[in-house]
């Protein structure tokens, strides 16, 4: 039996309108205070997570975010002795203007010790978390932890914990970006794992225009065959086109099937997907739908070959999902609730070193500035 392997992302709900073939972009601008004295606070990180929309507060505390599509966001902003900000917002029609009020955060202005030095458990540790969050197959001289250092882990009760004084900085060279991660949690067990935190994704600059062009075929290539790729495909009817095998299967068939045929008693096994059935629009949020089914779905990407296939008629990435609550996403296939659905399977070992900011798009997108 494949390995059971649970990832829950943090995703952030965003829902973006680039599915469009043309999108107006709209603009944020404010100001950052803090809420004790009212005072400017500048050099304050404001961004949407988990996109590469983002700025600093200048030394009046005054700050723009431009090139922003309509839809729902988390704005969030960061601060060395502040707490996290941050708030749901909806961009739709007009540029918003908003103020953001930091928090003294007692906790962080306490002298706090970063060990240069870690012993051989605590590297031992590292490992295990690295291969947790960052994935299982990422190139290590390309995709890095820039200071390590942050992190602390436990081990209690058969429950393994990792927790960062300050955001991890990660360099991911294979797709161009630079993220900031603000860990929030971070659980394995022997069944799964499971972290949540606020990112911020900056873009690299290529040092020649052929790293450029590496990068966009390496982001094409991490989006294809991905859960947002999937979840689109879905949510257009697309599913044959984009490369996608999916039905549901029989739930007698989830703890005994024999793990050599997908496609063992076919009648019998699996149950036909019809994406019609199963999406509903949501009319009070504008590109925001809800997914309902009951059964496991089985996911297969015949576009990619797999060396060691679960299955010997279907040698592509597997998948397996199974909806643990109702499951919301944009028009785009983000989830809005990370949570909603356990993933196991190729879309399961996805970490950061694969993982594409909310805002990206594939070529060739057209749209309008405001």
């Amino acid at each position: 039996m494949f390995k059971y392997l649970l990832v829950l992302f943090s995703i952030i709900a965003l829902c973006f309108s680039n599915g469009h073939a043309q999108s107006t972009l709209y603009l944020i601008e404010g100001d950052v205070i803090e809420t004790k004295n009212a005072e400017s606070v500048p050099s304050a990180n404001v961004f949407l997570e988990g996109t590469t929309l983002g700025t600093q507060s200048d030394s009046q505390g005054h700050f723009v975010i431009k090139n922003i599509p309509a839809g729902n966001y988390q704005l969030a902003a960061s601060m060395v002795g502040f707490q996290t900000y941050s708030q749901k917002i909806l961009v739709s029609n007009k540029n918003l203007i908003l103020k953001i009020s930091l928090v003294e955060d007692v906790k962080s202005l306490e002298e706090v010790k970063v060990v240069g030095e870690r012993d051989k458990n605590w590297e031992k540790q590292y490992k295990v978390f690295e291969r947790e969050f960052l994935g299982n197959n990422f190139d290590k001289k390309e995709v890095k932890i820039l200071n390590k250092e942050v992190l602390d882990f436990q081990y209690k009760q058969g429950v393994f914990k990792a927790s960062a004084i300050k955001p991890i900085v990660i360099e991911n060279k294979t797709l161009g970006y630079k993220i900031t991660y603000i860990l929030k949690g971070f659980e394995k067990n022997k069944y799964h794992s499971s972290y949540k935190g606020i990112p911020r994704y900056e873009k690299l600059i290529p040092a020649n225009s052929e790293q450029e062009k590496l990068w966009d075929n390496n982001r094409q290539n991490a989006y294809k065959g991905s859960i947002t790729h999937f979840l689109k495909a879905l949510l257009d009817d697309k599913l044959v086109s984009e490369g996608f095998d999916a039905h549901f299967v029989n739930p007698h068939y989830v703890k005994n099937t024999p793990f050599k045929l997908m496609f063992y008693e076919l009648s019998d096994r699996t149950l036909p997907l019809h994406p019609k059935e199963i999406i509903q629009k949501i009319n009070e949020e504008p590109l925001v739908y809800r997914l309902t089914w009951k059964y496991p779905l089985e996911v297969v990407y015949n576009k990619q070959q797999e060396r060691s296939p679960i299955f010997s008629d279907a040698p592509h990435p597997y998948s397996f999902l199974k909806p643990l609550n109702t499951i919301f996403i944009t028009h785009d296939g983000n989830l809005l609730d990370p949570y909603s659905v356990e993933i196991r399977g190729k879309m399961g070992e996805f970490g950061y070193a694969d993982l594409l900011p909310l805002d990206y798009i594939l070529p060739n997108e057209n749209i309008e500035l405001r």
